[in-house]
């Protein structure tokens, strides 16, 4: 695993503001004017994010026409957050789609990236936005391997898709770990927050994560984007449901549908945002 992470770190070339927007998520002392000055030197993220701030993800009754007052009203680690989550989006663009459907895999991360904000929101202390970034990544490790061994990544999902048998249990027999380990090593090389490498690690296994609240979220989200082909998955069976991770949340059964409208609500204006628009 170390050698596809060390590999993926020449293949994957992240834009120059990145680090720098990892460091402002890393340091509490950050001022606002700071953090939009940072953001304001990417134009093309300044007007993503704009946009995003604009839209029914947020549902602010007046508009916000400056990353100044974005960060005053959204909130300086929740806008940074996102601008990671958009930042990483521009990798694995040269993939062939024979190899894997970039923008079926986005949109699925989409999918589980906005249920997770929203089980998130019912959650006592926990940050939204964190856990939008976390569903957003939590299958890049897929990506990052099919990249550089695509046979064996077809052996795996071509065998999980004739069984029946989850994809992330295929990739273990036959890569020796699975997806959600390899991306959370990709996050800590890139020197993400302990939290959100926990949630996209243990996301298949989240009782297993030190602080597995998070992971649990992440869980629960994957499978209700599969189950409710929200964003398209791929094709991949649904992955099993963990009780225990389930009952972590405290959730109530009657919270997913509720999740589920609203999900489906906010997913084209984000997808016309973060996938279609340059």
């Amino acid at each position: 695993m170390a050698d596809i992470v060390r590999k993926g770190d020449q293949l994957f070339s992240l834009p120059a503001i990145f680090n720098k927007i990892v460091a402002v998520i890393r340091d509490p002392t950050s001022s606002a004017a700071f953090i939009a000055e940072t953001i304001g030197k990417d134009p093309n993220l300044s007007a993503k994010l704009l946009k995003l701030v604009n839209s029914s993800y947020y549902g602010f009754p007046q508009r916000v026409d400056s990353l100044s007052r974005a960060v005053m009203i959204v909130g300086s680690s929740r806008l940074t957050s996102m601008a990671v989550g958009i930042l990483t989006m521009t990798l694995f663009r040269n993939i062939p789609r024979r190899l894997m459907d970039v923008a079926s895999f986005w949109s699925h991360g989409l999918a589980c990236g906005v249920a997770s904000r929203l089980l998130a929101a019912r959650l006592d202390g926990m940050e939204e936005e964190p856990l939008f970034v976390a569903g957003l990544l939590h299958d890049m490790g897929r990506m990052a391997y099919v990249a550089q061994q695509p046979e064996l990544t077809a052996q795996a999902l071509g065998a999980a898709l004739s069984s029946g048998v989850p994809a992330f249990v295929m990739e273990s027999q036959t890569w020796g770990f699975d997806h959600a380990a390899l991306g959370g090593a990709m996050l800590t090389a890139w020197k993400f927050p302990a939290r959100l490498i926990r949630a996209v690690a243990h996301h298949h296994n989240p009782l297993e994560a030190e602080t597995g609240l998070e992971a649990s979220v992440v869980h629960v989200a994957d499978v209700i984007a599969h189950a409710m082909d929200l964003g398209g998955g791929q094709g991949f069976p649904v992955p099993p449901l963990s009780a225990a991770a389930f009952e972590a949340t405290g959730l109530l059964p009657g919270d997913l549908s509720a999740i589920v409208v609203q999900a489906a609500s906010q997913l084209d204006d984000i997808t016309r945002i973060f996938i279609e628009e340059p």
